[in-house]
């Protein structure tokens, strides 16, 4: 059927109604209404020392990955670090009439003191590491895992995408964090550390501090009767925690920010759907697979997204 300039038609054998512009270009003009998502919250700073005992570090992020669909704008809030001995910030995908999503952030790591309730690691998306013989944080069910407990002068890891490593009672050696998980962000070329590891345990008077886990997290303080022996921080957007402050050391470190990735079907070979629209802090990828052309919209900061 032909179509005159300025018209509208339904093209044969497809689902979309495109416009016929006054050049004849034709513009899609069906909204997609599904999106895939990858969403990290802020992980939990690294606890502090005070007196006589490593410091735990911080849990990670909480990790969440599914489906959904909108009909509206969709806002994007991205969960900052904590600062030592904090709680990392959630990250969240909002819209009116629209079920949020929401990923709790990491728990902090507890303080090296020798005040059972100061030692205790903050509960998240997973749990902060403990102090000695204080009770480590718990871990958000669907989300991340619990921290580890400390032993003896060291403290121990925090949660990652596997539980916290307690601290070993071998020469006082502080507990390393969980690890994490590694992924390509739905199979793009950009690769991320996302559930990622718990920050270290900070060491104790005779002892070293533990690494974050494998994949992720900040290296947990070194102790020593010198001291001053600084933690490292979890790495931007990746809900990495921050590694507990040992012996002397004073300070924890501050964990990783969170992340969401947000993926459309633009095109099956056969429709094709508006652009959707973006605002705020992220970078667009593309994403096929077979015959499915997708975006992929990486928010590193906060913005929105139309479908």
């Amino acid at each position: 059927m032909a179509c005159k300039r300025g018209s509208t038609s339904s093209v044969k054998n497809q689902s979309v109604s495109v416009a016929i512009t006054g050049t004849g270009v034709v513009t899609p003009t069906t909204r997609q209404t599904s999106f895939d998502y990858i969403i990290l919250a802020g992980a939990g700073g690294g606890g502090n020392w005070i007196s006589a005992y490593g410091a735990g570090g911080g849990g990670a992020g909480g990790y969440l990955t599914g489906s959904s669909t909108t009909s509206t704008e969709l806002s994007i809030t991205i969960g900052a670090g904590g600062s030592a001995a904090s709680a990392g910030g959630n990250t969240s995908i909002t819209g009116s009439g629209f079920t949020s999503i929401t990923a709790i952030g990491g728990g902090f790591g507890g303080t090296g003191t020798t005040t059972s309730a100061q030692g205790m690691g903050g509960n998240g998306g997973s749990g902060g590491g403990s102090a000695r013989n204080a009770t480590a944080g718990q871990g958000t069910s669907g989300q991340g895992n619990n921290g580890g407990s400390g032993v003896f002068s060291s403290g121990s890891g925090g949660g990652g995408s596997s539980t916290g490593g307690a601290g070993c009672t071998i020469n006082f050696v502080a507990g390393r964090g969980g690890n994490g998980t590694n992924t390509t962000l739905f199979d793009t070329s950009v690769s991320i550390n996302v559930c990622s590891g718990g920050g270290g345990g900070g060491g104790g008077s005779t002892s070293l501090g533990a690494p974050g886990g494998e994949i992720g997290g900040g290296t947990g303080a070194y102790g020593g009767s010198s001291g001053n022996y600084p933690s490292t921080p979890g790495r931007a957007n990746s809900g990495c925690g921050g590694g507990g402050a040992g012996y002397y050391s004073n300070t924890g470190s501050q964990g990783g920010s969170g992340l969401v990735c947000i993926r459309v079907l633009i095109s099956d070979g056969t429709v094709t759907y508006i652009q959707p629209s973006a605002t705020g802090t992220y970078y667009l990828t593309k994403n096929t697979s077979g015959s499915n052309t997708y975006n992929v919209y990486v928010f590193t900061g906060s913005g929105t997204i139309t479908l």
